[in-house]
């Protein structure tokens, strides 16, 4: 959720038009990556399973597409 808000907050602010508002896109962009990747390996050192990982990025993509889907229902308000 901290990924696809993070994602959010940016893309609406960017759309917005604040002025030139391209490094904080991209520091946004290696915030939340680090965040992903970094909850990714946690899980990896606490589990020692490639199963755990699997399922957390299924999860991740499922989160995706269904965040996707409801934004998307919304996208007339933006």
């Amino acid at each position: 959720m901290v990924y696809f808000g993070g994602l959010w907050i940016t893309l609406n602010r960017f759309i917005a038009g604040e002025n030139h508002f391209y490094f904080p896109v991209i520091v946004s962009f290696v915030i939340r990556i680090v965040f992903v990747v970094a909850g990714f390996y946690a899980l990896l050192q606490m589990t020692r399973q490639w199963q755990a990982l699997a399922i957390a990025l299924a999860g991740f993509i499922i989160a995706r597409i269904v965040i996707t889907k409801i934004v998307s229902g919304n996208s007339q308000t933006v």
